[in-house]
């Protein structure tokens, strides 16, 4: 979910839907009223799984006019950033962890006329961004460790995002 200064933006994502129906799922998305799609891109490197890439990018971008908002955990996010933006991408989130030049990937993406977002693994402070939160779009505070579905919410990182929430004030 997004909060765009004081509405609520609602994104669900593309893995909880049925993966053999894609296109019925994307249409269920639209109909239901949501503000976008979400999308977890993983690489197999920086996370164990590898899903969806730049392709399926292109592809859902054909089919749908609903804003793309890409979450992309890879090791290399310098590098391939600019691709997923091509492929449709309209928010693009990557982590702090792995960026080289995260203040350049943010300036790019924005140039390119796109939203910026960064996320933060659970045992990343919060203040390893403090330097991009005025050129950024969104903050991803992941409350599982980014790689698997049904882990276990770790409860620890709510006094993070209350430390980010009041430093945001």
């Amino acid at each position: 979910m997004l909060k765009s200064l004081n509405k609520l933006k609602v994104l669900p994502s593309i893995a909880a839907g049925n993966l053999l129906r894609l296109e019925d799922e994307v249409r269920r998305i639209e109909l239901s009223g949501a503000d976008g799609i979400h999308f977890d891109c993983m690489d197999g490197h920086f996370v164990p799984l590898l899903t969806i890439g730049i392709p399926f990018i292109e592809q859902m971008k054909k089919i749908t006019n609903m804003s793309l908002d890409v979450h992309i955990m890879v090791t290399n996010p310098d590098q391939v950033f600019a691709d997923y933006i091509h492929a449709g991408a309209d928010t693009l989130t990557f982590h702090i962890e792995t960026a080289l030049h995260a203040h350049r990937i943010c300036l790019k993406t924005k140039e390119m006329g796109k939203r910026a977002g960064i996320a933060l693994n659970p045992s990343t402070h919060w203040n390893a961004i403090e330097f991009l939160l005025g050129e950024i779009d969104v903050v991803t505070v992941m409350t599982v460790n980014p790689g698997f579905s049904r882990q276990n919410h770790l409860s620890f990182v709510h006094n993070k995002i209350a430390q980010l929430s009041e430093y945001r004030k």
